[in-house]
């Protein structure tokens, strides 16, 4: 087990996560090249409900987590690079709002539970069709084009 999940083990499913360090010598010069891979979203409800999400702050430990590893004193400090999936993500709850501003919100709940599954932002004229469905592992917004035209401008926050 990697020691980015031994830290995170309590707090998030397990997962394979984590980070590499390898160092380089060339022609006298050495660096350290760092990978990493943080933790992702795991659901775009949770996401959702709070800015910043819970799951940025879980990013946050990890990455400070890792620098502190690279700066370590049992090692000959040289200069480093550090690169990969970072799993930024937008912040969820302003892109819902800029989105949906003039949408109503349906919430679904499961029967047995009665935990929110399901959020379902309708315009409010245009016959109310339906905006954007978001669902723990769905973000399906009806126009994409959206996120494409001047380089996604129309939400940039």
């Amino acid at each position: 087990m990697s020691d980015l999940n031994c830290l995170f083990i309590f707090q998030c499913k397990w997962s394979r996560k984590g980070f590499i360090r390898t160092r380089w010598c060339i022609t006298d010069c050495a660096f350290d090249l760092v990978n990493i891979h943080l933790f992702h979203d795991a659901s775009n409800l949770i996401a959702w409900e709070t800015s910043p999400s819970v799951y940025s702050g879980i990013r946050h430990k990890a990455l400070g987590y890792v620098l502190d590893r690279i700066i370590d004193q049992r090692f000959e400090k040289v200069s480093y690079f550090v690169f990969g999936d970072f799993n930024f993500r937008l912040d969820s709850k302003a892109v819902v709002e800029t989105l949906c501003a003039k949408a109503t919100m349906q919430t679904i709940r499961a029967a047995d539970t009665n935990e929110v599954v399901k959020l379902i932002f309708r315009e409010s004229d245009n016959d109310r069709k339906v905006m954007l469905q978001l669902e723990k592992k769905l973000f399906d917004y009806f126009n994409q084009d959206v996120f494409r035209d001047n380089n996604g401008t129309a939400v940039s926050l």
